[in-house]
Parts: structure tokens; sequence; C-alpha cells
């Protein structure tokens, strides 16, 4: 691939035709790594090479870092159900997407982005939010219709107005839930 500007085609043209022609090794997913160990290596020639160098560290050193991070949450709460609801506060939708992934390799149970089930298979949890709730004339109607369209993994979000009488109305929801053959609802404190 030519310099950018050493006389010959530009480097948009150049970038529209490219393909890259190097090797890259990496370590296989999951596989725990230390420090001063190598993780991935780009064997290209050098423009090349420094054109997916970036973006390749970017996409490994964030997975890593939100991987180490949730498997510290897993070893400190054993046999407790952990989500991660990463994309409300990731930078973006991509890092949102990668933070489910990252989590529930480390050990998560799920995710409250539905893209990840959709493209990984990773089971979904997650709570209404809390314009849903505010789109009802009754709280106990928009429990109801979410608990409808959501029967598994359901966690229906109680602090919208009051949270204990919205918990009184989770756990009154929970006989007709049994009877349809669904799970128990569960109650969730949120953020805005």
């Amino acid at each position: 691939m030519p310099r950018p500007n050493s006389g010959g085609t530009g480097l948009l043209d150049q970038l529209a035709t490219f393909r890259f022609t190097g090797d890259v090794h990496a370590m296989p997913e999951g596989r725990v790594f230390f420090a001063n160990e190598p993780i991935l290596r780009i064997t290209a020639p050098m423009p090349q090479a420094q054109l997916v160098e970036t973006r390749l560290i970017n996409i490994v050193h964030f997975q890593s870092l939100i991987a180490a991070k949730a498997a510290r949450v897993v070893l400190s709460a054993p046999g407790k159900l952990l989500v991660d609801f990463g994309l409300r506060r990731a930078h973006g939708a991509e890092a949102g997407l990668m933070v489910a992934r990252a989590s529930y390799i480390a050990g998560f149970a799920g995710t409250a982005t539905m893209l990840a089930e959709q493209q990984f298979g990773i089971p979904t949890f997650g709570t209404m939010a809390h314009s849903f709730i505010e789109a009802y004339d009754r709280e106990c109607a928009a429990f109801e219709c979410f608990a409808r369209s959501r029967p598994e993994n359901l966690t229906l979000l109680i602090d919208t107005y009051d949270t204990e009488a919205a918990a009184r109305k989770v756990v009154a929801l929970a006989p007709p839930a049994r009877r349809a053959g669904h799970q128990d609802p569960r109650g969730a404190v949120g953020q805005r």
C-alpha cells in the first residue's frame, strides 16, 4: 500500500481496494493471560499492520477489561444471578454489545441487551423502562403488559412511583404468573 501522498492514487481510492494480506495470531478467546504475556500478534507489511493495529488493540483491551471486572464480580458474589445492564452506560451501542458478551464469557448469567441475545444467544434479563410504566394510567397495568410480553427472566421496575406499593403489586402478580406457567416476576430498583 503506497503512502497517501506518494504521487499515486488518493488515500480513499487506496482504501476502497484495500485487502489485508497479513496474519493475525491471538490467544483463543476465554483463555486466561497474565502481565507481559503476548496475546495478539500482527504480521503484515507495515502500512497494513498499522491500519488494523489500533482497532484490534481497542477491541481486545476493552473486552479484556470488562471480562476481568466481570470475573471479579462473579468471584465476589458466588451463586448470585449477575446480569449486565451496560448498554445504557456504555460509550456507544457497539461498546454495550461488547460489554454483554465479555460479561457473559466471564460468568454472568445474561444481559439486558436484546441485540446480544440475537447475535450471540446470550440469555436476556431486564427491566422495563421508567417511561414504559409512565405511559400507562395504572402501574399494575404496565407490569401485567410487560409480564405478558417477557414471561421468562422477568424483572419489573418498582421505583417509578412508590417502591413499597410497587413491590406489593409484583408479589400479587406471582400467582397468576405461576398459573400461566411462567417464572415468578422479580422486582428491581433502577436508575434513570
